[in-house]
């Protein structure tokens, strides 16, 4: 049965490389994915159902690696973690008299947040969502709900 499904590899190699080449956006990400796939074929070989065409399943364990790649990509992006470099990277200031104003305005205004409101809304803030925050601090998700609100409750009484 192991001999099976290593001549099966064997004789579409070349057409998962293919495969991979028009999903990933570079040669070294289809290389990657095409062995990748060729790994998970054969750790999963026991749900391979014979019956079935190999190429179909090929292509949906390598649409499906390809995603979870994605996704892990998307949400394990590194982000600014001084508020001085996550304001920047939000201002559209023209005027830098006006954007140092602004900037030693909304620092002042973070740093007098409560401590637990303020983790939470930075890291809300570069992008974490309030499951991972949760975890990091390992509180219940509604909790981090709540400092997240307050932290934005107060910073807009502040500006206005």
């Amino acid at each position: 049965m192991k001999k099976d499904i290593n001549q099966l590899i064997c004789n579409h190699q070349q057409f998962l490389y293919k495969r991979a080449r028009k999903i990933a956006p570079s040669r070294e990400e289809a290389l990657d994915l095409a062995q990748d796939t060729i790994l998970r074929i054969l750790e999963q070989e026991a749900k391979f159902d014979r019956n079935q065409n190999f190429r179909t399943w090929s292509i949906q364990v390598m649409r499906n690696l390809y995603i979870n790649q994605y996704n892990r990509r998307k949400r394990y992006r590194v982000f600014a973690t001084d508020t001085k470099k996550m304001v920047q990277l939000t201002k559209k200031v023209i005027n830098e008299g006006e954007g140092n104003l602004g900037l030693a305005f909304i620092e002042n205004a973070i740093t007098g947040l409560k401590k637990p409101h303020k983790n939470a809304f930075q890291l809300f803030f570069q992008g974490y969502d309030q499951k991972e925050i949760a975890q990091q601090f390992q509180i219940p998700v509604g909790t981090v709900k709540y400092h997240i609100f307050e932290a934005r409750r107060v910073l807009k009484s502040i500006v206005k």
